[in-house]
């Protein structure tokens, strides 16, 4: 199973039961959770290992409601944690990656849902820098049957610069 789909599955639960932290005079909701991945997250293949997260995600949430009854919800994952290697116990570390979720509901069961995440690991001892990568878009007609437009296997892994 790939991270991303991990993580909808952990965070979308999370995100109908968990009740709002703060409430700004903007309307914006901000809420904070820690999320470890272990066995679920892959090999990647330019590191030669498997890898375990520890997150500290962030995230702030802003629903608009239109006149004509749609609504748009952004939310926004700033996440800042630790990658550990499986085999090699190398470190890496993540600072503000971010990762948009848009979910625009136009009624009468017609949905459009999308995530992108984009997240630099910088390495603290020896091991080499590599970026995660990854989207979704899935949108729903009026009879509330999805359509995939980009899919969960979009999701890579990769090292950057020279090993």
């Amino acid at each position: 199973m790939n991270f991303k789909v991990v993580f909808a599955a952990m965070v979308l639960p999370l995100i109908l039961v968990v009740p709002r932290i703060g409430l700004t005079n903007n309307g914006i909701e901000v809420y904070e959770f820690d999320i470890t991945l272990t066995e679920e997250h892959p090999y990647v293949e330019c590191l030669g290992e498997g890898i375990d997260h520890d997150l500290t995600v962030k995230i702030r949430t802003h629903t608009i409601e239109q006149p004509n009854g749609s609504v748009h919800i952004v939310e926004n994952y700033f996440m800042e944690g630790y990658s550990f290697g499986k085999d090699s116990g190398l470190m890496w570390y993540t600072q503000n990656a971010a990762g948009p979720w848009v979910i625009n509901d136009f009624g009468n069961g017609r949905l459009v849902e999308g995530w992108t995440l984009e997240m630099v690991w910088k390495p603290l001892d020896g091991g080499r820098k590599f970026h995660e990568k990854g989207r979704f878009q899935v949108v729903y007609d009026a009879n509330g049957n999805p359509r995939v437009e980009y899919i969960p296997e979009d999701y890579r892994m990769l090292c950057v610069g020279r090993n």
